[in-house]
């Protein structure tokens, strides 16, 4: 088989060749260096009309507003028909909201494009009552937020907690409750278990310095020595009580250090 020899360019058309390739190499860097600054150019404009011109509000819904009504809550957000939907800031509207409407838990703004701006409020539920040092009483919210200080009772049906803390003593009224990692963690292992089995005959809790104190219907009061020993001692507890506690008996359950078993001592005794 015969191979075919390559034949060789003169200097000439080497040259030629050559300078053609830088040429098209030029020309190929001059043609990325206009599609950027198009490019740039695209960005900067459209940018530009969508801060001026495009998703303008034109349109502002509130949900849930409880016992405020859709203007009120727009007058407070200080956001108007025909801000840019782009260039307002949602979480101002909602700090504002929030510092106005202290019977809000959490309120969520959201932007629906082209021109709508969706503002939902989330209004307080109480939660939890606290009872403070001189007897009084304060609401708490799910999120943490007080709702009422200085109340002579607790609602009914809500869950009374007794913390050996001062953080009540000089709270306000939308105020969010901050507690120690430490309350916070007994406080939740108690109530994660409880509805864990579904209890919902538990009035209140109190802690002290060394005990817990799970009270069961205003009438059984379930001594839990360490926070450690609650699931334990509830789990006991609640068997104790549907096995062998009458309707209206009264008294205390707690756990026999000695044998680690846990019994029931009727009030009367």
């Amino acid at each position: 088989m015969r191979r075919t020899k390559k034949r060789r360019l003169n200097p000439r058309d080497a040259a030629r060749l050559k300078n053609g390739t830088v040429r098209k190499r030029r020309r190929k860097r001059k043609y990325m260096l206009y599609y950027i600054l198009i490019f740039i150019i695209f960005v900067t404009t459209a940018v530009s009309l969508s801060l001026t011109v495009f998703f303008n509000i034109d349109e502002i819904v509130v949900l849930n507003s409880g016992v405020h009504t859709t203007d009120e809550i727009t007058s407070i957000s200080n956001v108007k028909i025909g801000d840019n939907l782009l260039r307002t800031s949602l979480k101002k509207i909602e700090d504002n909201i929030l510092d106005v409407c202290l019977d809000f838990d959490k309120v969520s703004v959201k932007r629906s494009f082209p021109n709508k701006l969706i503002i939902d409020c989330l209004p307080c539920d109480v939660k939890f009552c606290y009872q403070k040092n001189d007897g009084m009483y304060v609401y708490v919210s799910s999120y943490g937020r007080i709702t009422e200080t200085e109340q002579s009772a607790p609602p009914d049906n809500t869950l009374v907690l007794k913390i050996n803390t001062d953080v009540f003593e000089d709270c306000q009224k939308g105020q969010y409750l901050e507690l120690s990692q430490e309350d916070k963690t007994k406080i939740n292992t108690l109530i994660n278990k409880l509805d864990s089995i579904d209890c919902k005959d538990i009035t209140r809790i109190a802690f002290d310095e060394s005990k817990i104190y799970v009270t069961y219907q205003n009438r059984i009061v379930i001594e839990i020595p360490e926070i450690s020993k609650a699931n334990y001692m509830i789990d006991m507890s609640m068997k104790i009580i549907d096995d062998y506690i009458g309707i209206n008996e009264h008294g205390k359950i707690f756990l026999d250090n000695s044998s680690q078993s846990v019994h029931f001592l009727p009030e009367n005794i």
